[in-house]
């Protein structure tokens, strides 16, 4: 029976994990900004999440202030209608 060879060879494992490592820095680079965390994903997606639910508000906002506007909007000729009505 002829030796087995495993096609284990050091020098290209080293290669692959050194490549792998230096896939996972530069990735880690992209989420956390390295120097400029401003400029990371992370922040990026944090800041969106935070204009998002800005946004959401101010639309609940604004949304409260025009039904309220139409309620008085409707009281008012309500009103008037009642003033016009009950005239002699």
């Amino acid at each position: 029976m002829p030796p087995r060879r495993s096609g284990f060879n050091v020098s290209t494992e080293n290669e692959k994990l050194d490549r792998l490592v230096a896939q996972v820095d530069r990735i880690e680079r992209y989420l956390t900004g390295d120097d400029k965390p401003s400029e990371g994903i992370i922040v990026r997606l944090d800041r969106l999440e935070q204009k998002s639910e800005s946004t959401t508000s101010r639309m609940n906002a604004v949304g409260v202030a025009a039904i309220g506007a139409l309620i008085t909007a409707g009281g008012s000729i309500a009103w008037k209608i009642i003033l016009l009505v009950s005239k002699p």
